[in-house]
This record gives structure tokens, sequence and C-alpha cells, in this order.
């Protein structure tokens, strides 16, 4: 099944699709092949990893389980920083992948 829609950059620089034309001007017409499966799925992380996870970061802190909203320890913020990174590079791997994937299956 093959759909078109059209895409435009916004006066905010972001990047519109809609089924609609641009209200404001100018859009490209994508021709998309509605059949494909265009995002492969993430991966998620089985509840007893997760569990085990947790686990061993609660052994290893001698802070009680405070309920959030509240603020870390300076000595946690290390970790919390490479894991804002890895999630910062799985999403913009993410993004490349779907962006390689829509120029791939569109016809113009």
């Amino acid at each position: 099944n093959i759909t078109t829609v059209h895409k435009w950059i916004d006066e905010t620089g972001a990047v519109q699709f809609s089924d609609q034309y641009n209200p404001d001007g100018e859009s490209e017409q994508i021709r998309i092949n509605t059949n494909s499966n265009v995002v492969k799925s993430t991966p998620v992380i089985k509840a007893e990893d997760k569990e085990k996870e947790n686990n061993k970061e609660t052994a290893e802190s001698s802070i009680p389980n405070i309920p959030l909203p509240t603020t870390i320890p300076l000595s946690e913020v290390p970790k919390l920083m490479d894991k804002t990174k890895d999630l910062k590079k799985t999403l913009e791997e993410r993004y490349k992948e779907q962006e390689t994937l829509l120029d791939n299956m569109t016809t113009k």
C-alpha cells in the first residue's frame, strides 16, 4: 500500500510530516510503502535483569531507598552522566536508522 505524505521544514527549523500540504508554503511529496515495518524494535531489559541491577545498586549504596523526587549524592553523578550519554548515543543511532530506512523506502 502506497501513501503520500508531505514534508517541510517549519519556521523553527523542525521537520514536519503531514497528510496535508504545508499551509504556509511549499512541501515535498514523499510516497511511502505502508506495508513495511520501518522501525526495528528496541531491546528491552528483562524484568529479572533489571531487578538484579537494582538489587546490586541498592546493596552498593548505603543510602536508604528514598522515593523520587530527590537529589542524588555527588558520588552518583558520574554514573548518571554515563547512563545519560549511553541513552543519547542509543537515541542518535535509532534516529539515524530511521532516517536511513525512510530514505530507502520513499520514492519521489
